[in-house]
């Protein structure tokens, strides 16, 4: 039988999961939903103690795979902690939070007298304090950072923090052309050199450069793609039974999980596909979601059976425990598709809701359309048929459309952020 935290859990789920996963979706196109926006905090197993905590963070950032990583303060606020910024002392220009690196949730732990301690690092030497509301900032101001702590944090290929030399104009431009002829022969999209994956792999070659203080050779430091893909298997395998534990865990306490999924076709091939998310809270309420599959669909239609089928042979692996389907631990999330609520469905073995976020999509749709009509065998010029409810907002609508068709008429739009765009 579940514990009351279980069942305060499940309930929890089971009642808001609808509002969590309209947040879930909303933070998804870059909506400020404070309650999921916000970072949490990552809150280790008070057995650890700080002590052990601290030796484990030093040994962490100070390590080649690193499981944690270094935020700057902010005015940000976290549960707990409050700004991320706690005062205007100067300390707090040479030091950084701690938090996990996967979560990126400031690690805490509590002390022998019930304190919340976080943690904070030198960002040059790598030191790392607990810090409480109650003791203040005295030891930070007082840090002093050891040459040889430096050395090694610089000779570890960790530079983020360390300060960085600037190349010269003329190793810009040999970057550049660099860049371009990679585009160019490997047919490879412009975009790529703007992606967190290829500068991620840019700078691993700057640090091991650094680190051997001799020149090298691209082949010897790369890997064949046979290489690259196994390293991606077996990474995958590891996630994936890490991902199947906490998910039947999660199954074993009988709470509930949300779930959402799509189907789309591709135009030059015409294959259909299907992707499916799980979403779950753990028992600090943090909001997790892994996306299972993006799979090929099968099936020569997108009927209501084929979508459960093909439904289900994805996640029922993360639900299934001693041969039983918990089908009724899932909520199930999809867009307003009549074949999502289809007889023989999803909503045959499991709880359906309406994406919040289509819904909303459709009724601004519905109001902000231009309509026309005929009278007397005339069809009259476009118009908003709601203008009168609210001419302000129609107008603005107007001019911002006047707007966009100047600035591209004069190509200004390529100045303009792509945000904005």
């Amino acid at each position: 039988m579940a514990s009351a935290t279980g069942a305060a859990r499940a309930d929890f789920c089971a009642h808001s999961r609808p509002i969590i996963l309209v947040a879930h979706l909303f933070a998804r196109v870059g909506l400020d939903v404070v309650s999921f926006a916000m970072s949490s905090v990552a809150l280790a197993q008070p057995s650890n103690g700080v002590h052990e905590t601290k030796k484990r963070l030093v040994e962490s950032l100070n390590g080649k795979m690193s499981k944690h990583v270094m935020i700057a303060p902010t005015q940000k606020r976290v549960p707990i902690l409050g700004p991320m910024l706690p005062s205007t002392a100067g300390c707090w220009t040479k030091f950084s939070w701690i938090a996990d690196k996967e979560s990126n949730e400031l690690v805490m732990v509590k002390n022998d007298r019930n304190d919340h301690m976080f943690f904070t690092a030198c960002n040059d030497c790598k030191d790392v304090y607990a810090y409480s509301k109650g003791n203040g900032t005295n030891s930070l101001v007082n840090h002093k950072c050891s040459p040889k702590m430096v050395a090694a944090t610089t000779a570890s290929g960790i530079l983020h923090f360390v300060k960085h030399g600037m190349p010269s104009s003329h190793q810009k431009k040999k970057m550049l052309n660099a860049l371009s002829d990679m585009c160019a022969l490997d047919l490879r999209p412009f975009y790529t050199v703007s992606g967190a994956g290829f500068r991620g792999v840019i700078q691993q070659a700057l640090d091991i450069g650094f680190e051997s203080k001799t020149p090298l050779f691209a082949d010897n430091v790369l890997c064949d793609r046979t290489t690259v893909k196994q390293n991606c298997q077996s990474r995958k395998d590891s996630a994936l039974e890490s991902l199947l534990k906490d998910c039947k865990d999660h199954v074993v306490d009988g709470l509930m999980m949300g779930a959402t999924t799509d189907l789309w076709m591709d135009d030059d091939s015409k294959k259909s596909y299907i992707f499916v998310t799980l979403h779950r809270i753990d028992e600090y309420f943090r909001l997790h979601d892994r996306t299972l599959a993006v799979r090929e669909f099968d099936g020569d239609s997108h009927t209501a059976p084929n979508i459960l089928a093909n439904f289900n042979d994805i996640i029922e692996p993360f639900i299934t425990l001693d041969d039983e389907i918990r089908t009724d631990l899932i909520v199930v999330n999809t867009d307003n598709a009549s074949n999502n609520s289809g007889a023989g469905g999803l909503e045959s073995e499991y709880k359906r809701i309406s994406c919040a976020d289509h819904k909303v999509d459709t009724c601004i749709s519905y109001v902000l359309k231009k309509r026309t009509c005929e009278i007397n065998g005339v069809r009259l010029s476009a118009f908003y048929e709601f203008e009168e409810e609210a001419p302000l907002v129609f107008n603005q609508i107007t001019n911002c459309k006047k707007a966009v068709t100047v600035a591209k008429q004069g190509d200004f739009h390529k100045n303009i952020s792509p945000k904005l765009q």
